[in-house]
């Protein structure tokens, strides 16, 4: 048997790009990620003797907003794969030599379906369906222009009427019809790519709190963009948010204050892990009665819990950052306030107590202390 070279791991420069992961032969191999001079990441996945080769993805790097993901070959993109436009819109589809070959389709911001058919070097050609505002084209596209409107006496009209009455053709049958034999090529409507340029659906009570803030005054929609300039949201006794989706698209939030604001629908707050960066959350005044969901806040340091209806603090104690927490006396376990200290002994708890005047707390607890 030959001697098979083993890879290595390291960090080698390329030519003004630094390459980090696997190498064979001093020589990107393996998985790995590029980064510009900057640090920022330009691309991760895989490599074939310093070339991309296999499946992976790119980056725009000074906003680490991805631009492709699927198969590589030689740097180029090649096969299927996923590219997505600073407008919003999303191709879905095949490659080849970084270009759009063959049958693809394409979405538009909003996640609807705006294009089915073949591609040549980036451009509609052949055989496709153009879709607009519940309308649909049927046509025959050229270098990236309408040459021949099939059927026009029923182009023009909604397209529930003219395809799926009329001519019973679904989805997978367009698919069919143009020569398309891979069903996964189409994602479901849940798994479309999302961009900065995506647009939200927010709660409007949630919408017009973050509309307060000075960066977001404008009458556009709301987009994830948007949500990501977002450092400081104050829902405070505004209108009642029923739904709080979307939120967790404010990445870069650090305080979060929604006291008083929660429908009595809402007892647990959804996934929050993608707020990263979040250090103050405020729930007083809510029907929150679970805390669950917030030990996989990964750098949470103040948490307000005075006036809800939660009674099981142990959770909290996998957060390990927490550094102060407001409680209401009369509803939590001391034995839990004890758990919780002797797991993070700098966390530091406050508290009050409605049977009691001011601040004067049992003798036989020392975790509370005064706020004022």
């Amino acid at each position: 048997m030959g001697n098979r070279k083993a890879n290595t791991s390291g960090r080698i420069d390329l030519r003004g790009y630094t390459y980090e992961g696997e190498l064979r032969c001093n020589k990107p191999h393996g998985f790995g990620k590029e980064f510009d001079r900057t640090g920022g990441l330009n691309y991760e996945g895989f490599w074939q003797y310093g070339l991309k080769n296999g499946q992976g993805k790119e980056y725009r790097s000074r906003v680490y907003d991805l631009v492709y993901e699927g198969e590589f070959k030689n740097n180029h993109y090649e096969g299927k794969g996923i590219f997505y436009f600073n407008n919003g819109y999303v191709y879905h589809g095949h490659f080849e030599d970084r270009e759009f070959q063959g049958p693809g389709v394409v979405y538009a911001p909003d996640g609807e379906l705006n294009f089915v058919g073949t591609f040549s070097k980036n451009k509609k050609d052949g055989i496709g369906f153009q879709y607009y505002k519940g309308k649909v084209i049927k046509g025959e596209w050229e270098e990236g222009e309408l040459i021949r409107q099939i059927d026009p006496d029923h182009g023009s009209r909604d397209y529930f009427e003219s395809i799926d009455r009329e001519k019973k053709i679904h989805f997978d049958e367009i698919l069919f019809e143009l020569g398309v034999e891979m069903p996964s090529l189409v994602p479901s409507r849940t798994s479309i790519p999302l961009t900065d340029q995506t647009v939200l659906k927010l709660d409007p009570s949630l919408e017009k709190a973050i509309r307060k803030d000075p960066r977001i005054q404008n009458p556009n929609p709301i987009t994830i963009g948007d949500m990501k300039q977002l450092y400081y949201l104050d829902c405070s006794y505004g209108e009642w948010i029923k739904d709080l989706t979307g939120i967790e698209h404010a990445v870069n939030l650090s305080d979060l204050d929604l006291s008083g604001s929660l429908d009595d629908s809402i007892i647990e707050l959804p996934d929050l892990s993608c707020l990263v960066n979040l250090n103050s959350l405020n729930l007083n005044s809510t029907n929150i009665s679970s805390v669950d969901s917030l030990a996989n806040l990964p750098n949470l340091a103040d948490l307000y819990l005075q006036d809800t209806c939660v009674t099981d603090l142990k959770p909290l104690a996998r957060i390990k950052t927490l550094e102060s927490l407001s409680v209401e006396r009369d509803w939590v376990d001391l034995e839990d306030l004890k758990f919780l200290v002797e797991r993070n002994p700098s966390l530091t708890i406050y508290g009050y107590n409605d049977d009691e005047d001011d601040d004067d707390y049992d003798d036989d607890c020392d975790l509370y202390e005064d706020e004022d």
